[in-house]
């Protein structure tokens, strides 16, 4: 039996962890850290800008950059990252893209984020160039170098190029040329542009027919209206360092034309690439919805767990705590069951019915000491045994009264003076009190009493004890004022 008691701890020890373990994990996955708040900032700012909502975007993204921890590298880089392109777009002249970009630049440093740091230092390099071609030159050379260093031929062209373009508006054409070639040699085929870039620094070194054969060496791999106008301005420059104005004017008007198209080509594109995002955000919002409500889901689950484990836990404790009781009772009756009772018959006259009862409710608790014995082994069948056998001797209601006028006829009164003292005790209380006088022990009074719970004689003793104000056990008491007399 020891053995069950030991399984039935550690099923419940087993049910009680796993369902801690559940709900500490649950709570610990639907816990929001900051840097999610802030990811949410950012991704809110984007459905802004893509509304147009411009002012109300920037403020999110700088909400955004506040609330992530300043070791949140990823989280701050995106977030001035995405403020530096919202002003580039705005064309405010405050260099705050360029702050902005060097921000995220550092950011992406700290993280090695080599793709990253390269779109960093092109678009820094390309805001300075307008500006300041000593900071674009340092930019763009280190976008170069980085760009050799993976082997992306593409790219190198196209940073040098800027390089090109760079030195072109600073009007160091010499050094714009050289960038060009540098850019021309550096893949195959070559940009478009970078062709443009060495045939305008030529024209306006005033060598217009290298100018010419250059730009005729430019071939269009991919049609785009950038590079359309780039060859118109180049072919402007060519014509300018011929002195034929005509044709300056002429292709001016169309350069202008091409641009504003280039604008909205680019608009439109804008507006294709925002939709794309949209229904990426879309998207991720609704895996986000379904995930907050899965964890919903699996709290609810966690806790319901729980609550089934402490039911599992009280009922394994409850059953664990009958079945004791249940021993208990066995073990008192086998060492206690009408050990002194029979003394008491010896004092009831033959003829008395008081005598009968006593007699077949000894007979009684014999008959549960050997049921007690033979299901030792199985402590349910025998309280179903000892119930029966409750129900069927219980005591007749002229009993107690007979009991009670025994025991004031032996023991001095006991129990009228008793009342008499303490008009508080029960009837059950004083019965107690008399089956105690004639030497019942506690699984006899137990039996005699219709308990099933033989520490409920124990509880009674204390109430008993209680209410009279005893400091001594309540048996020592009764002997010692047996003994006195009223």
């Amino acid at each position: 039996m020891s053995t069950g008691l030991l399984t039935m701890k550690s099923a419940m020890a087993k049910t009680l962890l796993l369902a801690v373990g559940w709900v500490a994990l649950l709570m610990a996955g639907c816990s929001r850290p900051a840097s999610d708040t802030a990811a949410a900032l950012i991704d809110q700012g984007v459905k802004l800008e893509l509304q147009g909502r411009g002012v109300e975007a920037m403020e999110c993204y700088h909400q955004a950059a506040t609330l992530a921890d300043s070791t949140d590298f990823s989280t701050q880089a995106r977030a001035n990252l995405h403020m530096a392109v919202l002003y580039t777009n705005s064309y405010a002249a405050n260099n705050e893209d360029i702050d902005k970009y060097r921000i995220a630049l550092a950011c992406y440093e700290r993280l090695a984020d080599t793709t990253q740091i390269i779109n960093c230092l092109r678009n820094i390099g390309a805001q300075y160039r307008k500006s300041n071609v000593d900071s674009a030159s340092h930019y763009l050379s280190r976008a170069v170098h980085l760009l050799a260093g993976r082997g992306d031929t593409v790219g190198q062209s196209e940073a040098l190029e800027g390089l090109a373009r760079a030195h072109y508006v600073d009007g160091n054409y010499r050094l714009a040329q050289q960038m060009a070639l540098m850019s021309i040699h550096t893949c195959t085929p070559a940009p478009e542009a970078a062709y443009c870039d060495a045939a305008m620094a030529l024209a306006r070194m005033g060598k217009a027919d290298s100018a010419q054969w250059m730009l005729n060496q430019a071939a269009t791999v991919v049609p785009s209206l950038a590079n359309e106008a780039l060859r118109l301005v180049a072919e402007r420059e060519i014509a300018l360092s011929r002195g034929d104005y005509k044709q300056v004017h002429l292709l001016g008007e169309r350069v202008a034309a091409l641009n504003d198209s280039v604008t909205n080509a680019r608009l439109r594109q804008q507006l294709v690439e925002t939709e794309r995002r949209l229904d990426r955000n879309r998207e991720q919002l609704r895996l986000a919805q379904a995930e907050r409500r899965n964890t919903l889901l699996w709290m609810v689950i966690g806790l319901l767990l729980l609550l089934l484990a402490a039911a599992v836990a009280y009922y394994l404790r409850r059953r664990r705590q009958v079945m004791e009781e249940r021993m208990e009772l066995m073990e008192r009756l086998q060492l206690e069951g009408a050990t002194k009772a029979d003394t008491v018959l010896d004092a009831v006259s033959d003829e008395s019915q008081l005598k009968v009862i006593l007699s077949r409710q000894i007979e009684n608790i014999r008959s549960l000491i050997d049921l007690s014995y033979k299901f030792s082994e199985r402590p349910e069948r025998f309280m179903e045994q000892f119930k029966t056998r409750i129900e069927q001797g219980r005591l007749p209601d002229g009993f107690w009264g007979n009991l009670r006028y025994f025991v004031d006829a032996q023991y001095n009164n006991v129990i009228t003076r008793l009342q008499r003292q303490h008009p508080s005790l029960t009837d059950d209380e004083l019965y107690i009190i008399g089956l105690l006088c004639c030497g019942f022990t506690y699984a006899d009074i137990t039996v005699c009493m219709g308990y099933t719970n033989i520490n409920y004689v124990n509880t009674k003793k204390s109430r008993i004890a209680k209410k009279m104000g005893l400091n001594e056990p309540l048996s020592q008491f009764l002997a010692s004022y047996v003994a006195t007399a009223e």
